[in-house]
This record gives C-alpha cells, sequence and structure tokens, in this order.
C-alpha cells in the first residue's frame, strides 16, 4: 500500500510540471542553437562554386579551372572535404588584383 502511494505522489509532481510547462512556463533547456545563429550573423557568407560562377556570370568549369592550384594567380579558395568555398571579400581582393592586371 505504501509503494502504491508514493508511485501515485510521483506521478502528481510529475503531471503538475507537465501542466505549468504547458501553461507557458519556460523551459529549462533552450530549444534553440544560439551559438549557430551567432556565428552564422557574424560570419563572413561562403559562396559555393555555383553561386560563384552565377555572381560571376562564368561556367561552373571556369570556377573549378581558377581555383586549381596548377595556377599562379589561382581563386582564393576554403577547401571543407571535398567542397570548395568561397569567401566574399577573398573573391572581392580576387578581382581587384586582376582588373589592376
Amino acid at each position: 500500500m505504501r509503494a502504491t502511494k508514493q508511485v501515485r505522489q510521483s506521478y502528481l509532481v510529475e503531471k503538475e510540471a507537465s501542466s505549468s510547462f504547458e501553461k507557458g512556463a519556460e523551459p529549462r533547456i533552450a530549444t534553440t542553437r544560439p551559438f549557430v545563429r551567432d556565428f552564422a550573423s557574424d560570419a563572413e557568407k561562403l559562396l559555393t562554386v555555383r553561386e560563384l560562377a552565377e555572381l560571376f556570370k562564368v561556367p561552373v568549369s571556369w570556377v573549378y579551372e581558377h581555383a586549381r592550384t596548377r595556377r599562379t594567380d589561382r581563386l582564393p579558395h576554403l577547401k571543407l572535404g571535398k567542397y570548395l568555398r568561397f569567401e566574399e571579400q577573398a573573391v572581392r581582393e580576387f578581382l581587384e588584383r586582376q582588373r589592376r592586371t
């Protein structure tokens, strides 16, 4: 009999906790990822190969060719595994260098 009473009391405590959550109480664990949101807002946008090709109005193959290491003045890029990404500021500086030559 005593064990049943303890189980019932714990059930009521859990029920009260869940009902207070349903009434709009603040959850103890944040459901959003503030670090990811802050990082995305502070960091420069990284462009994909396709986005850069569209921006320059050139074929995707041109972007890959100019990002290769065999070129003397290559397109600055970051390699994330097998993916290439381009920082907007670095690409602008590359264009300025190309404009001067």
